[in-house]
């Protein structure tokens, strides 16, 4: 079955560029309220913490982003697996010259568009479906 791989979740290296524009962001970020600049500062990250911070939210963003991906595979090959033989492997010869990309979402609505099941309808409720979606 044609299918679509995403790129794993992994940090980027911090470079002296990204430590320099994670710095001039803070400095931007203090400039803002002159004021209260000493205050700001104050509570303002380390360049490097601020680079972990950011690269800790992206690559939890791309896991998600993954881990949803598979729940849609997940279903919709339950969905197929669940069809009588004959129509299974009519849907499969259909979907391997389909000109849709080869990312769970197609295939799922693929599979809905000519059964009349959705993936997402019939994961809804069950434990292991996630809530994150």
């Amino acid at each position: 079955m044609r299918h679509e791989k995403l790129p794993r979740a992994v940090a980027r290296p911090i470079t002296p560029r990204r430590l320099r524009a994670a710095e001039n962001a803070l400095r931007r970020e203090r400039e803002r309220h002159p004021l209260f600049a000493d205050e700001v500062a104050a509570n303002q990250p380390t360049p490097e913490e601020r680079l972990a911070a950011v690269e800790a939210n992206q690559v939890a963003h791309w896991q998600r982003i993954r881990d949803h991906a598979a729940r849609t595979w997940r279903a919709a090959r339950s969905i197929l697996g669940s069809l009588p033989a004959n129509e299974r492997e009519k849907l499969l010869r259909e979907w391997a010259t389909a000109p849709y990309p080869p990312r769970a979402e197609y295939f799922a609505d693929f599979l809905w568009r000519r059964t009349g099941r959705s993936a997402s309808r019939e994961t809804h409720g069950r434990p292991d479906a996630g809530d994150d979606a």
